[in-house]
């Protein structure tokens, strides 16, 4: 048809162009979707040729459906709700373009948004588990916040409940022995006195080992020896802390080292659930970059309309191109098609009412054929009960003759019909 209308065809090409320029757009954009979603490369490009080829289909439909159509207000009934599906299949093929465009940008946000995940996580962990007697432990995190973080590590708890026991005792006997080194101070003070003759209270005033000098120097005496006693037992009570104080150390350094080895798998597990980034973790950095910077989002949203208007343009230029003389020839033929067929099928209505007439006429006919014969069989029927009683009555009359001579009504047999004739 379009040979008819040379001039036509450098228009229907470039509408043809558009169409092609379309789907080979979602083939690329439905090959960078599957490339994130897939590994296989074979896979991914089978399912982008078949989207292309559906999206050519579609958009094929889309210039082709109405070509028929005349006046301005049928073409925009008709084109408008097809521009709107252009525009959706266009906003669909545009998102995996614009990622694709803006990769390396997004491969850079998915990986620092993926990096500050995993840091969260662990902090989270550190929090939830700090080792018993350090300075991370010294605010107790939040049980409700923290159910989900909970690490079996060794706890070096008990060990560190032993040490502040050992040390309260030795806090307590220090101060028992600085409050008995200053009463020792103080005694063997009042028994120099009292030796030397001071005076004072409770001293006599005499100089020479007296009674009091004897007795202040025996208390003072047995008091230092207590004293003693008491700075051993402290001393070795300082002993064992130390001890304790290496011992804790040890199991608080295995305790930490088991924690980060424990948060450390985690980590590594919750890293490689992660996988590779998809394209929801592509489409919320790609919303991240465009809340950061207002270039980046401006940028985003004019790709979207470009491809979504060279998506659109095919319906939109045959909405432009109104009805040309290609149009006119379809309309032409579609009509002779039309009318072609319906005379077909009048013709062929027609053929199947005389062959259903035929077949009437041929019941009908069989059926009068049947009665005519019917109505012979019996007539040859009853011609023949008639001869079977004539000669039935010839011999009947013939046996009378020849008994008496003479036959009287009263001897003749009764007429009757036969049976077969009633019938």
């Amino acid at each position: 048809m379009l040979n008819n209308v040379p001039n036509e065809r450098p228009r229907y090409t470039a509408l043809g162009g558009l169409v092609l320029g379309s789907s080979l757009l979602a083939v690329v954009s439905m090959f960078a979707a599957m490339r994130w979603a897939t590994d296989s490369w074979i896979v991914a490009l089978v399912v982008a040729l078949i989207w292309g080829a559906m999206i050519l289909t579609i958009d094929r439909w889309l210039v082709t459906s109405v070509s028929g159509a005349t006046s301005l207000v049928a073409r925009l009934s008709s084109y408008l709700p097809r521009i709107l599906m252009a525009a959706l299949l266009g906003a669909v093929i545009a998102e995996p373009l614009v990622l694709a465009i803006f990769e390396r940008e997004i491969a850079q946000e998915v990986s620092l948004d993926r990096m500050q995940s995993l840091q969260e996580y662990e902090s989270k962990l550190r929090l939830c588990n700090p080792v018993a007697g350090t300075a991370e432990a010294a605010k107790p995190p939040d049980p409700t916040a923290c159910q989900d973080y909970l690490l079996v590590v060794p706890d070096p708890g008990a060990a560190l409940v032993a040490l502040t026991g050992y040390q309260a005792q030795a806090d307590a006997l220090q101060k028992s022995v600085d409050a008995g080194a200053e009463e020792l101070d103080q005694l063997e003070a009042r028994a120099r006195r009292a030796c030397n003759g001071s005076g004072g209270a409770a001293l006599t005033g005499e100089a020479g080992e007296g009674l009091n000098c004897r007795h202040l120097h025996a208390d003072a005496d047995r008091l230092r020896a207590e004293q003693t006693s008491e700075t051993a037992r402290l001393s070795d009570l300082r002993r064992l802390i130390q001890d304790r104080q290496t011992s804790l150390s040890q199991v608080q350094e295995s305790a930490a080292e088991a924690r980060n080895a424990a948060i450390e798998r985690l980590v590594q597990s919750q890293e490689a659930a992660l996988g590779p980034a998809g394209l929801i973790d592509r489409l919320s950095a790609l919303q991240r970059l465009g809340s950061d910077s207002g270039n980046v989002a401006a940028a985003t949203w004019l790709l979207r309309l470009l491809i979504t208007l060279i998506n659109v343009l095919p319906a939109f230029a045959r909405l432009v191109m109104g009805t040309t003389a290609y149009d006119r020839i379809v309309a032409y033929h579609s009509e002779i098609a039309v009318r072609t067929q319906f005379a077909v099928a009048e013709n062929r209505r027609d053929l199947i009412l005389a062959d259903e007439e035929l077949a009437r006429e041929r019941k009908e006919l069989e059926l009068a054929v049947l009665r005519e014969q019917i109505e012979l069989e019996a007539s040859i029927d009853r011609l023949l009960v008639d001869s079977r009683r004539a000669n039935l009555i010839s011999r009947r009359a013939t046996e009378l003759r020849g008994a008496s001579g003479s036959i009287s009504a009263a001897d003749l047999p009764e007429k009757r019909d036969h049976p077969s004739i009633e019938s």
